[in-house]
């Protein structure tokens, strides 16, 4: 009987098809309704009466910012721990990660901040990361999966 040495498979890093799903989705109702609060709030004159569909969609705005914090928490050791110890897709998924991170502190501070100057900052780090978010993201799915690719190559065809 031969002593075979048991080697280790590393953890799978890819998201299941529904957490995925869940997650875009989630992007996307952040960004749509985060803009169209924008473009609402900034073309509205100062004198004028308050459109109802702001209030709206900041509870939309403020449901989906709470739902994709609880499901990106959900990515902290099924994906971003086994990702960190296999040293893979390591510089985006930090981006990736303090985006996110980022943006729930700067909603925090549009809700929590007095003042004009720290408030005002917040609002700008929450509108630049908010926006930016999508292509973070976008690029750390990219370079992830072209590292799995280039990953399977070497293991299924490997060179003499």
């Amino acid at each position: 009987m031969k002593n075979r040495q048991h080697q280790h498979r590393p953890a799978s890093l890819r998201v299941g098809k529904s957490r995925r799903r869940s997650l875009y989705l989630l992007l996307l109702v952040l960004v749509a309704s985060g803009l169209w609060w924008l473009l609402i709030h900034n073309s509205s004159s100062e004198d004028a009466l308050p459109n109802p569909l702001l209030s709206w969609l900041m509870k939309i705005h403020g449901g989906a910012a709470m739902l994709t914090t609880f499901l990106a928490g959900t990515f902290l050791y099924t994906h971003i721990v086994n990702a960190w110890q296999q040293g893979r897709n390591r510089i985006a998924g930090a981006f990736t990660a303090g985006g996110m991170a980022l943006i729930a502190l700067s909603g925090y501070g549009l809700y929590y901040f007095d003042g004009e100057g720290l408030r005002g900052m917040a609002e700008w780090l929450h509108w630049i990361v908010g926006f930016s978010l999508p292509a973070l993201l976008w690029w750390h799915i990219a370079r992830g999966r072209k590292q799995r690719r280039e990953t399977r190559k070497i293991v299924n065809f490997p060179h003499p």
